[in-house]
């Protein structure tokens, strides 16, 4: 009798869980699938058929998903639905989806930061044993005695050229460029000789004639041409009263030099 007992007390368990589990399977078994959501209407199929049907959605539809209440936009294609339906003229529309998700149609949840989701595994990275001896890379190794021999030759021609260039440099004397010369400017100034003094005169300018200034101050050379109504005359020609046109230059600072003066004859 205990042995009786003992089989048939995890038989009828494991037809309990059966039957359980094909209830629970049975509710949505002939139910519709979902295929698209709209703003107001609702794509199906038509449960075990491969025909799709549209709906319109009431306004106040009740939707319910997985015992929960939820908006008609919670739904998504996969889901299995129940429709309770009303006719409105000559439409039915659905007035009230139950819906179901199977676990295979949830959405995947990403992660919210992307370099927070990924870590680095431990000991992925490999590390050099402490006891294995470094291998130098190609041009570390240490230079030979004929190397560093040959490094301190070229050191030193290097350093010989350099002293040499730096010798011939402080020979040569720096060649001051040679200044530019300002244009003389070249002046020709008429009127009356009002003051004489050793090799300067001072000439007042006429009123009539286009003067650079009232009077102007000039200077006589060795090379200054003096002429009298056009023939070679001389200092002594110039004298206080007398009119004379003065060819002359400037430049910069110094004095005006008078190149030529003509002297401009009196009325007899």
């Amino acid at each position: 009798m205990r042995t009786f007992m003992l089989t048939a007390i995890p038989l009828v368990l494991l037809a309990f869980a059966s039957l359980t589990l094909f209830s629970g399977c049975g509710q949505w078994a002939f139910a519709d699938k979902v295929i698209s959501v709209g703003e107001r209407e609702l794509t199906v199929a038509k449960g075990s058929a491969e025909t799709a049907e549209t709906l319109q959605v009431a306004p106040d539809v009740e939707v319910v998903l997985d015992g929960e209440p939820a908006a008609l936009q919670d739904l998504q294609p996969g889901d299995f639905v129940q429709l309770t339906k009303e006719s409105q003229g000559e439409q039915e529309i659905a007035v009230k989806i139950d819906a179901n998700r199977p676990p295979s149609n949830e959405p995947v949840s990403e992660p919210s930061d992307p370099e927070e989701s990924i870590e680095p595994s431990e000991g992925l990275i490999d590390e050099p044993a402490l006891d294995e001896p470094a291998v130098p890379l190609e041009g570390d190794q240490e230079p030979t005695a004929n190397e560093n021999e040959e490094a301190a030759e070229d050191e030193e021609e290097a350093a010989d050229l350099d002293a040499a260039d730096e010798e011939g440099h402080a020979a040569q004397p720096a060649e001051d460029a040679p200044a530019e010369e300002a244009p003389a400017e070249e002046i020709l100034f008429t009127g009356a000789i009002t003051y004489l003094d050793g090799d300067l005169i001072r000439v007042h300018g006429e009123v009539e004639s286009d003067v650079l200034a009232e009077a102007m101050v000039f200077k006589l050379t060795d090379d200054t041409e003096i002429t009298v109504a056009g023939e070679p005359g001389s200092k002594g020609d110039l004298t206080v009263g007398t009119i004379v046109t003065v060819t002359a230059e400037r430049s910069g600072e110094e004095d005006v030099v008078a190149k030529r003066i003509d002297v401009r004859p009196t009325a007899a």
